[in-house]
């Protein structure tokens, strides 16, 4: 898995999506393992994130590309839709708990454990408005969109997501699912890694939590005052826990369609990420 293997010891976690560590503040020992060029990389993929935000957002001459203002009939209409998937996800789970394995079912059985949380989180955004420009979003911002070209990246797929409608692909949203999107990718990788080589699952997510917050750390660092960005740190790690839960969800019905060997993968990111906020020490290491 990219600069170390499963036999490094990764030391006590630092930090949180919600409040991540900075590369600097770890441990000597946690810096050799994470730096390197490998970490120069993850930091450039944040700052192209960004980039790529900001170069959408730039084109105020288009009406296809003009802000749109975050309201909070928009925020309710969200949190009604959110509430709906975790029904719809709920339901596709149960009626199809017979087909899964004994590990998958135990999987499962988590997940049910931590709707009344999820809930909890997405009910936030209906709380108040939020200060920001909704923009035209890559939409489909998976890592197989992302290519490397040996000392810089290359975005590609720009037609979004394929099961979304012409009209959907063009309607404009927060930039921080992109960022979601890109971070539950980072997270599937890492745990299919583990799947197939037969590492411990805390290996994965450990190497997952230094990684995501660098990427965070980068984008913050590189879109700060962006029109898209939310104007504080409280809005911006609540806005990005409801769209990585959001993807979380919307992954989880895919491996459920598609893969159900794989639906550990979405649901040990949900009990991530719900032990994470609002980014205590305690439960960092609980959910690890």
């Amino acid at each position: 898995m990219t600069s170390f293997g499963p036999r490094d010891r990764l030391p006590k976690l630092k930090g949180s999506l919600a409040n991540p560590t900075s590369f600097y503040d770890l441990t000597l020992e946690a810096q050799k393992i994470l730096g390197g060029a490998h970490l120069q990389h993850i930091l450039l993929l944040g700052q192209r994130t960004a980039d790529m935000h900001k170069a959408m957002a730039q084109a105020q001459d288009n009406k296809d590309f003009t802000y749109e203002e975050f309201s909070l009939h928009y925020q309710k209409s969200l949190y009604s839709g959110l509430k709906t998937l975790i029904r719809t996800t709920s339901k596709m789970l149960n009626a199809g708990m017979d087909k899964l394995s004994d590990e998958n079912k135990k999987q499962a059985r988590e997940y049910f454990k931590y709707t009344e949380l999820l809930e909890n989180s997405f009910r936030k955004i209906s709380h108040k408005k939020v200060d920001l420009k909704k923009i035209r979003i890559h939409g489909h911002y998976h890592l197989s969109r992302i290519l490397f070209t040996g000392n810089d990246y290359e975005i590609i797929g720009f037609e979004g997501d394929l099961s979304f409608s012409f009209h959907q692909k063009k309607v404009k949203k927060s930039s921080l699912r992109d960022l979601a999107t890109l971070i539950y990718s980072i997270h599937r990788i890492a745990q299919l890694t583990s799947i197939h080589n037969a590492y411990d699952m805390k290996y994965p997510i450990r190497w997952f939590h230094y990684i995501s917050g660098f990427i965070v750390n980068s984008y913050i660092h590189h879109a700060k005052g962006e029109p898209f960005m939310p104007k504080n740190r409280e809005d911006f790690n609540m806005l990005l826990e409801i769209f990585l839960l959001e993807r979380c969800l919307t992954e989880l019905r895919y491996e459920l369609e598609r893969k159900p060997a794989y639906i550990g993968i979405p649901i040990r990111l949900i009990k991530y990420v719900c032990n994470q906020y609002p980014g205590s020490s305690d439960n960092t290491e609980r959910s690890s």
